[in-house]
Parts: structure tokens; C-alpha cells; sequence
């Protein structure tokens, strides 16, 4: 509006810019609000009460550095400004003080580590005044450990430095040593060992050349319980087949079977199941019972018969049982005179006297030629019997004549008037069943003189 003087409600300026609002005009103060009051086009900028914000580079909340001012914090940027390391997360107001090698000042509290009275889980340490490794006593707690200390405790004796846990201990030495509640030359069971010379010193049987024995303890401290060298141990026999026999060349001493083992050691083929004391012999089959001998006894064998005088026929009272014939021994049985190989046939019967059997030789009376002494023949009333002479042909072993005397017939043969000497007794009855052996040749004039002579000198006795 254009006039010489202001009107009520006018002025000369016109650059409010919220004529409604008293507090919005050029120059005004600008404030957090979201209006430009100083109408300078711009909302809250240097508003008079803006925030100060710092920057927190390693986001842990805290900031640091110099201050921006603004309503609203800008990127980057906290409102706390405590960071005394703002490139460590971990270094901050808010964290807690422990021990590091470097050092730091974690709860920004401006001390580290031992320096700060809050510093939280620091090693224990222990009074080490002998300077062995070990502590004893009460200690404390620090980052760095303190002179004359220890980080491990258990010193029995922190005035020696030669007794320590593990320290070597003597069994000479009254002193416990390695700090294990014993002294060196302690001997609780009494038998004359002391506690580090021995593996049991409560044990009065337990000692070093302790006599070994099947119980479960290592009696003589070697480090072996119940070994070979058991006093009580027993031989055990490998069994390889599995027949519960051993071979006796592979024994162990033992106070239990080891594997595979047993107590018998009677096995003559380990390697064999069927071989074994309790194995049955068979024919060519080994030694299948462990005797000693192969086949022998074979449940297979076959019965053989002894055959002297070689004529293919064995005698029956002599039979052998074997896998394969014996030497002089024949599988055919019945020989009746198995002296005789001119008998070799199979004779049932015999109806001779016991003994008769010699007197087959006895009958050489037809040798009688020599009758020329028949005068003696008063005695031929016996000669009746003497018919039976005729069977004297084979007569050449005469001689053993003397045994015919059990001969059914063979009484006084030989006294007949045609009969050369005694040798007529020989002459047995024949066996039934039984030819006669063809005749052998017939004996010389000196063996029939004897003969003779034989039978004259019994007539006279008569």
C-alpha cells in the first residue's frame, strides 16, 4: 500500500516469510523446530539449540574428535564423545578392564591393566622364594607375574629349591622330595623295600624277586602279572587242528591256556584233525591213533596167517592182523602141518593122537630087508598090528619115531618079522580128510640099521 504515513498494521518492510508467525522474520533466532524462522530459506541450520556430534569410526558408540553441531546426528556420528581408542571396538567406556600384552586402557578409565584396581581376571600367582618353578603360600592376582612367584603352587619346602613336585627322589632320602606326601626311603609293608624300589608297598608278598605266581598280582614287580616265570605255571600245548591234542613241540608256559592251546600234548600230526590219540587207525591212512606206529591196529586191517614152511597155506592157531602181509605170512589159512610144505592142504580133522603128527616119518619098515635078525620074531605075536607098516614110505625123518606112541595104530609096527627095527610106532593113523603127501625118497642102510638095532634092544626089555 502506497501513503505519505504508515497505516495501522503496515510497515515498510516486506520480507517476513510467515507473517502469522511473530517469531519468523529476517534475523530471527533459528531453532530445532523444522521452521525457517530467520527466513533465510533454510530449515534449522546453526540452530541455537543443535546437538553436538562426534565421530565413532569403529562403531562401538563412543565417539571422538572434534564436534559437528546439528538438530539430528549425522552419519557416523554418536553424541558420546568418551572413545579413548576410537579405533578398537573393543576400547571403550562401556567395556572392562583385562589383561593384554598390549597393554591397553580397555574401559577407557585412563589405567591399564595392573595400573587399574577394576582389571578383571588376572592370572594367580604364588610365593616362589627358592626360584624352583613351584610356589607355596598365598599369592595374588596381577597381569605381569611379580618377582620371587610362581604361577603353579604345590612346593612342599619354598626354601629348597631341590624339592619340588616332580623332582627326583631318592630312595636314600628321608625327605619327600617331589612334595607326593611320601618320603623316598619309606617301607609301610615292612619287607625290606622301599617305596620307590617296589610296585606295591603294602603288600609284604609284593617285591622286587618275589617268587611269581598265578594270582593276578605282579608279585615280583617285573611289570608282568602272572608271565611264564610263574612259579605255579603250567605247559600248554599249541592245537592247531582243534582236536584237543597238543603238539608236544610247541609248549608254552602259562597260568591260562593262551589262545589255541591245551594242556595234552599227545598229538603226533597237529595239522591233521583226524590224527590224534583218540583217532581211529585205518589202513594207509598214517598214524591216525599216535602209537608210534603207521597201521597198526587198523580197524581195516586184514587177518593173516603165519606160514613156516612156505607152502602157500598159513596155520590157523597163528593168525595176524595187518594192512598188508608180514613177511612169512599168507592170507589162505588150514595148513595142518605147517612144518611140512608137502601138506599144504586145507585138513578139517585130525584122528591121530596128540602128538602123532611126527610119527608120519617114522614108517620106514619097508627098509625091513635087513630082517635078517628076525629071529627074534617069538615076539612078532604083536605083529598082527603090524599090517599097518605099509604106511611107512615117507619114513625118511624116522627118527622122530619115537613120538608116534599116541598113534591109533602105530602100536608096535615095527615088530613084525618084515619090519626093520622099532621105527613102526611113528606111523599115526590117517587124517580124515587128509591124502597122504607124496612119498619121499626112501632113507639109507646106516639110518635103517639103526632102526634096527632100536627095536631089538626094546624086545629084550620086554
Amino acid at each position: 500500500m502506497l501513503a505519505c504515513a504508515a497505516p495501522t498494521g503496515h510497515v515498510t518492510s516486506s520480507t517476513d516469510c510467515d507473517d502469522a508467525a511473530l517469531a519468523v522474520y529476517p534475523g530471527a533466532p533459528e531453532t530445532c523446530d523444522g521452521v525457517d524462522q530467520d527466513c533465510d530459506g533454510t530449515v534449522d541450520e546453526s540452530a541455537t539449540d543443535a546437538t553436538a556430534w562426534y565421530a565413532d569410526a569403529d562403531g562401538d558408540g563412543y565417539g571422538a574428535g572434534a564436534a559437528v553441531l546439528a538438530c539430528s546426528a549425522p552419519v557416523g556420528r554418536v553424541a558420546l564423545s568418551t572413545d579413548c581408542d576410537d579405533t578398537r571396538a573393543t576400547v571403550s567406556p562401556a567395556e572392562v578392564e583385562v589383561c593384554d600384552l598390549l597393554d591397553l586402557d580397555e574401559d577407557c578409565s585412563g589405567l591399564a591393566d595392573d595400573a587399574d584396581p577394576g582389571v578383571v581376571g588376572a592370572p594367580a600367582w604364588y610365593p616362589d622364594l627358592d626360584g624352583d618353578g613351584f610356589g607355596d603360600g598365598a599369592g595374588g592376582a596381577a597381569c605381569e607375574l611379580p618377582a620371587l612367584a610362581s604361577r603353579v603352587a604345590g612346593d612342599c619346602d619354598d626354601a629348597d629349591a631341590a624339592t619340588a613336585p616332580g623332582a627326583v627322589e631318592l630312595c636314600t632320602d628321608p625327605l619327600d622330595r617331589n612334595c607326593d606326601g611320601l618320603a623316598g626311603r619309606t617301607d609301610d609293608d615292612l619287607d625290606g623295600y622301599a617305596a620307590c624300589e617296589e610296585c606295591d608297598d603294602t603288600d609284604i608278598l609284593v617285591f622286587p624277586g618275589a617268587t611269581e605266581s598265578c594270582n593276578g598280582v605282579d608279585d615280583d614287580c617285573d611289570g608282568s602279572t602272572d608271565g611264564p616265570d610263574s612259579v605255579d605255571a603250567r605247559w600248554f600245548y599249541a592245537d592247531l587242528d582243534g582236536d584237543s591234542y597238543g603238539d608236544p613241540a610247541a609248549a608254552q608256559l602259562a597260568c591260562v591256556a593262551p589262545e589255541g592251546h591245551v594242556e595234552d600234548d599227545t598229538d603226533c600230526d597237529d595239522a591233521d584233525s583226524l590224527s590224534s590219540p583218540a583217532g581211529v587207525e585205518r589202513c594207509g591212512g598214517g598214524d591216525e591213533d599216535c602209537d608210534g606206529l603207521d597201521d597198526v591196529g587198523a580197524i581195516d586191517a586184514i587177518e593173516w596167517f603165519i606160514d613156516d614152511d612156505g607152502d602157500g597155506f598159513g596155520d590157523p592157531a597163528r593168525p595176524v592182523t595187518a594192512c598188508e602181509a608180514p613177511e612169512g605170512a599168507v592170507a589162505s589159512a588150514g595148513d595142518c602141518d605147517d612144518a611140512d610144505p608137502s601138506r599144504a592142504e586145507d585138513c578139517s580133522e585130525d584122528t591121530g593122537g596128540g602128538d602123532g603128527a611126527d610119527g608120519a616119518d617114522g614108517a620106514d619098515g619097508t627098509d625091513g630087508t635087513d630082517g635078517a635078525d628076525g629071529t627074534d620074531g617069538t615076539d612078532g605075536t604083536d605083529g598082527t598090528d603090524g599090517t599097518d607098516g605099509a604106511d611107512g614110505a615117507d619114513g625118511a625123518d624116522g627118527a622122530d619115531g619115537t613120538d608116534g606112541a599116541d598113534g591109533a595104530d602105530g602100536a608096535d609096527a615095527g615088530a613084525s618079522p618084515d619090519g626093520g627095527g622099532d621105527g613102526g610106532d611113528g606111523a599115526p593113523a590117517p587124517k580124515v580128510g587128509c591124502a597122504s603127501a607124496p612119498a619121499r625118497p626112501a632113507l639109507g642102510l646106516g639110518v635103517a640099521f639103526a632102526l634096527l638095532i632100536s627095536g631089538l634092544r626094546r624086545r629084550r626089555r620086554r
